[in-house]
């Protein structure tokens, strides 16, 4: 299953990010856990990343949708979610997988619908500049 798959079966953001999160779940229990939870109604289950604490002056820019966010290249507010985003992760694993990457990007955009790109998952950029900063971060 990937994550385009799960795009064109589940339309809404919300719903893709509860899905791949039971997904990931099942694949990380045993074989016993996955017959029983298959014989047992499958529940929502909220994404992992929900969590994510921001400072509150960027807290305060996405509630008001500060259209720097929107704008091309690089700046302050942009740079300070991606650190954010980056700090949440850190916290959970030294090297987040691919999908802890997208569960943080989904779970922020279903806070902040207005960040969605208009092509691609929705969220090729951010997610880009987020293992460049890993990346940036391992170099030194």
């Amino acid at each position: 299953m990937t994550e385009r798959m799960s795009e064109r079966m589940f339309p809404k953001m919300k719903d893709q990010v509860q899905f791949m999160a039971a997904l990931d779940k099942l694949k990380l229990g045993d074989s016993h856990d996955a017959e029983v939870r298959a014989e047992t109604p499958v529940m929502p289950v909220s994404p992992v990343s929900s969590d994510v604490i921001l400072p509150p002056f960027l807290n305060s820019a996405l509630s008001s949708q500060d259209p720097q966010f929107k704008s091309q290249g690089k700046n302050k507010l942009k740079n300070a979610l991606i650190q954010a985003l980056f700090d949440h992760l850190s916290q959970k694993t030294m090297y987040p997988s691919h999908t802890q990457y997208v569960l943080t990007l989904r779970s922020t955009l279903i806070r902040f619908p207005f960040l969605r790109e208009k092509y691609g998952s929705g969220y090729d950029a951010l997610l880009e500049s987020l293992k460049t900063n890993l990346r940036k971060k391992e170099d030194h």
